[in-house]
This record gives C-alpha cells, sequence and structure tokens, in this order.
C-alpha cells in the first residue's frame, strides 16, 4: 500500500474517530496494552539483541449509529527500537507484533502506528452480519483473536508467512465479509478483497476470497471447538486450514495444519510452506502454563520452533508472563535467518 493510501486510510480513521466521539451515542472502547523487555540471542553467527519494547497497545472504538449499524475502528501502536540485526525487534516475524501489523502503517524512528479495522457492521436479522471497509481476514485459527489471547503469543511459522509486512499480504484487506451465527450450527464466515495489501512479489491487486467455519461441541466443562478456512487469491495464491481447540476444566490444547501456496510473479515454480503446530497448556490458579510446538516444511525441509510461557493474571486485567521460543532448532534453510534463534521477554501488561 502506497504511502498516500496509508495517510488516506489514517484520515478516514481519525476523522470517524473524531465523529464518533462528539456526535455518535453508544460509544464504547476496548483494547490490551503490552510491554516489557526482550532479549535476542544466537551463536553462530552470533548475534545478541536486547531492548525495552512496548510491543502493541491496541484500541478498538464501537460506535453505535442505529439499532443495526455501528462503526468499528481498531488502531495498534508500537514502540520498537530499530534492531541491530534482522532477527529482532520489527523484523522478527516470529517474535514481534510489528511484524502483524496492516499495510495500513505508518513509522517514524521507533514509532510505529497502524489500522487494523475501520469498517461499518450492519445487522441484517440476529445472526447476520456484514463489514464493509477495511479488516482482517477470515483466515487461521490464529487470527480469530488479538496476540493477547495466544497462550504463548507466539504464532506459527506458517501463519506468519501470511503477515503483511514481512510476508504474503493476506492478513488485512479491503473488501466486505458476511458472518452466519447461530442461524447454522457454528460460524459461517465469507469475505471478498480486492488483494490490494498483497505482496506485490505475489500479487498485484489479485482479488482474493476467503471463508472460515467453526463450531462449538460441549458436554459438561469439556468444549471441542473445530475450525477450518480457506484463502482463494487466484490458482496461484491458495491457503488452507485446519484445527481445533479443547478445552476440559483447566486443560487447554490448540493444534493447528496451516497450509499455502504462492507462486510469484518473477518465478515459474510455486512455493509451498505448511505447518502443523500444537499448543498445550494447564491453568493452575496462581499461573497459567503454556507451550507450543511448531513444525514447519517449505517442501525441500523442514524444521521445528518450540515455545513456552507462564503467565499470572491480576483481576482479570493486568498480566505477567515470562515467554521463551528457540526457533529454527533443525538448523535447516526452511528458516533462514531464523535458525537456532533464542527469544526471550518479560511482559507487562492491561486488558480494558
Amino acid at each position: 500500500m502506497s504511502h498516500l493510501s496509508k495517510l488516506f486510510v489514517l484520515g478516514l480513521v481519525l476523522s470517524l474517530s473524531a465523529q464518533a466521539a462528539e456526535g455518535i451515542k453508544g460509544v464504547s472502547f476496548s483494547g490490551n496494552v503490552e510491554g516489557g523487555y526482550a532479549a535476542t540471542w544466537r551463536a553462530t553467527p552470533s548475534v545478541n539483541d536486547s531492548q525495552f519494547t512496548l510491543d502493541h497497545a491496541n484500541m478498538r472504538m464501537d460506535a453505535t449509529i442505529s439499532d443495526k449499524t455501528k462503526v468499528v475502528i481498531e488502531n495498534v501502536m508500537a514502540v520498537m527500537p530499530q534492531p541491530t540485526s534482522n532477527i529482532s525487534g520489527r523484523n522478527a516475524p516470529l517474535f514481534s507484533s510489528a511484524s502483524y501489523f496492516s499495510g495500513a502503517t505508518l513509522s517514524g524512528g521507533d514509532f510505529l502506528f497502524s489500522n487494523t479495522a475501520a469498517y461499518i457492521d450492519h445487522k441484517w436479522t440476529e445472526g447476520i452480519h456484514t463489514w464493509i471497509g477495511h479488516f482482517q481476514n477470515a483466515f487461521g485459527m490464529e487470527s480469530m483473536g488479538s496476540r493477547w489471547d495466544l497462550p504463548t503469543g507466539y504464532y506459527s511459522a506458517a501463519f506468519a508467512n501470511t503477515n503483511n509486512v514481512n510476508g504474503l499480504g493476506w492478513m488485512y484487506d479491503v473488501g466486505i465479509k458476511a458472518a452466519i451465527q447461530n442461524v447454522i450450527p457454528g460460524t459461517l464466515e465469507v469475505g471478498f478483497t480486492d488483494g490490494r495489501e498483497g505482496n506485490s512479489a505475489f500479487a498485484t491487486r489479485t482479488p482474493a476470497g476467503t471463508i472460515r467455519y467453526n463450531v462449538e461441541f460441549k458436554k459438561g466443562d469439556m468444549s471441542l471447538t473445530p475450525v477450518v478456512s480457506g484463502y482463494f487469491g487466484s490458482s496461484k495464491n491458495i491457503g488452507f486450514t485446519g484445527g481445533a481447540m479443547f478445552k476440559m476444566g483447566s486443560v487447554f490444547a490448540n493444534a493447528e495444519f496451516v497450509y499455502t501456496s504462492t507462486n510469484p510473479l518473477s518465478s515459474a515454480v510455486k512455493t509451498v510452506l505448511y505447518s502443523v503446530y500444537v499448543e498445550p497448556g494447564v491453568e493452575l490458579g496462581m499461573f497459567t502454563l503454556a507451550a507450543k510446538a511448531d513444525m514447519v516444511n517449505d517442501s525441500n525441509n523442514s524444521d521445528f520452533n518450540l515455545g513456552a510461557a507462564i503467565s499470572h493474571e491480576y483481576a482479570g486485567a493486568f498480566r505477567v508472563k515470562l515467554a521463551y521460543m528457540h526457533s529454527g532448532i533443525g538448523g535447516k534453510t526452511v528458516l533462514g535467518n531464523f535458525s537456532h534463534v533464542n527469544d526471550l521477554r518479560v511482559m507487562f501488561g492491561v486488558k480494558f
């Protein structure tokens, strides 16, 4: 997205925010903030980066226009020092929230500001909504919540490959999306976008369609929620995911398969990447333990990432988290510079 387009989106966001604050009743705000100290290192070749960072500050505004229509604006900010290598800071797709900002991002020095939602939500009838504007695509299980909701705080490698900053540009776009909930069992989301945020190396305004379906099965204190989704940018840009979220008492687990297939304009050979991750955890009252094992394959090599986190929430709003990930355990080229990279961070956050 060009700087002019970014400024247009930012202007729209600020204009709507100001109008909502002044003249629209029923305005509500929500969001979360998380920051702290992050250290990234690797022995060979030697890398040792450490920095204090505001990983993300998300704010969402819901402004009611009528009984059936509302405007949703969501912005995210980060304060992230420039890294001394390309495996830390904002350039690290496995570690940094800034890697998951939309194409509508402005930056200056250490400061980044991104719009991740600017759309009109209209309810046609109970359980049927349409969104028109700029939003996150319905692809993958990890995008169903914010980074705050990830048990370990780390995304899978294949999902990271779909991001707008360093990846395929599948995560955010402009278009229309329909959501059908409880009219049929579960929730069905179908979206159509114009591809303007697609990475220019892979697509130039190639219209895309997305679809995601999930349904929850409950019995007592046990629940199982299968989730499937697809991305169809053309016959050369296709993605599929299939997974499930499980919870029984204090024990939970997420597992998902993520597949992407692309054909760069500069190459006649398609690029296939897929990953399978498992993310178990347990809530122990005083704190929550979670782990994440992620296998990634690029058709030629396989590699592994392993992460873990321990966190504690105070009164359901304040949280302290200690998280660690070792990416590229096998040292294969599938992850490039992210082979044998360690990331350790202590994060303090609040949700409102």
